[in-house]
């Protein structure tokens, strides 16, 4: 994503935003009809630290496999995330 690492520099809560996919590449990639308005990526910290800023522990953090590697949407690169956590009282 150009200008990601820019904006982590500069503060930016969540640099990961776009507003709209068409001004970035994925907007090539994927198809106009399924692809959303707009995209949030995000490491694992910014995840872990919405989850647990919302009142959740994080009782498992993982990364996510390819599913499908002939897919072009699932290219090396594209990594995805995930948690597992549990909501304190």
């Amino acid at each position: 994503m150009s200008g990601y690492e820019e904006r982590k520099k500069e503060g930016i809560r969540f640099p990961g935003w776009c507003s709209s996919c068409e001004k970035m590449d994925v907007g090539k990639v994927y198809n106009p009809h399924v692809r959303p308005d707009s995209i949030l990526y995000m490491e694992m910290s910014t995840l872990k630290e919405l989850f647990e800023g919302h009142g959740f522990q994080i009782m498992e953090e993982f990364d996510l496999a390819i599913i499908n590697e002939k897919n072009p949407e699932w290219c090396p690169g594209k990594d995805m995330a995930g948690i597992i956590a549990k909501k304190l009282l």
